[in-house]
């Protein structure tokens, strides 16, 4: 099994460039776990003001961007064993508790979003670069379903019986709402035709994120 990755930027004009990206994880198993995705993604940009100098210093102001995109990512996590997964404790009514379940648990996910980006950067004599932009992502079917069937003995105080078991079966599945809006930014690495980047994502919706990785550019 091969793990192929791939983000080349292409200019199709002075200020439009094209973006591409594509990376697949083969099935992965560790001690019961086992976690395969694959995302790619196409991505416009325009240029909608130009670079500038700021005059009397090293800092280059890259302009004003703004991009349009399509973004599709599948993951799935599973874990599955005969033996205890893990071990819930708790105490309760002066008494001890351990439940300790096997069984399966599974969550996948699927994803279709089209981004609305407008970005910045600033460049320190070239080789460091800083970006930051805000973004508007509408989701097309995205969606997550999570799958268990657990069952185990329960403990109290270290021992249990025949009849001390738990067990249960859920299914269930949700969706992202229809648009989100997000900010980010971080630094940039240029290494001749290397683009070296780590972007922070944060969105309204109380979730975070972190893109590390390289563009190649000619």
């Amino acid at each position: 099994s091969v793990t192929g990755v791939q983000t080349c930027a292409l200019p199709i004009s002075k200020n439009f460039n094209l973006y591409f990206s594509f990376i697949i994880t083969p099935a992965l198993s560790y001690q019961g776990y086992t976690v395969n995705s694959t995302s790619g993604g196409v991505y416009i940009q325009y240029k909608v003001l130009p670079m500038r100098k700021i005059p009397l210093g090293l800092v280059t102001w890259g302009g004003l961007d703004i991009g349009l995109g399509y973004n599709y990512a599948t993951a799935k996590l599973g874990v599955s064993s005969t033996e205890k997964i893990t071990t819930v404790s708790f105490d309760t009514n002066g008494k001890h508790v351990d439940y300790e379940p096997a069984g399966t648990l599974s969550l996948r996910y699927q994803s279709h979003i089209i981004p609305l980006e407008i970005s910045t950067n600033f460049s320190l004599l070239y080789f460091l670069s800083f970006v930051a932009g805000a973004a508007a992502d509408f989701h097309l079917l995205t969606s997550a379903e999570v799958a268990a069937q657990i069952s185990g003995p329960i403990k109290i105080d270290g021992t249990s019986t025949a009849g001390d078991n738990a067990s249960f079966t859920l299914s269930e599945t949700g969706k992202a709402s229809a648009v989100s809006f997000r900010v980010f930014g971080g630094p940039q690495f240029n290494i001749w035709k290397i683009r070296i980047f780590t972007l922070v994502h944060a969105s309204n919706n109380q979730t975070y994120g972190i893109t590390a990785g390289a563009r190649f550019t000619w």
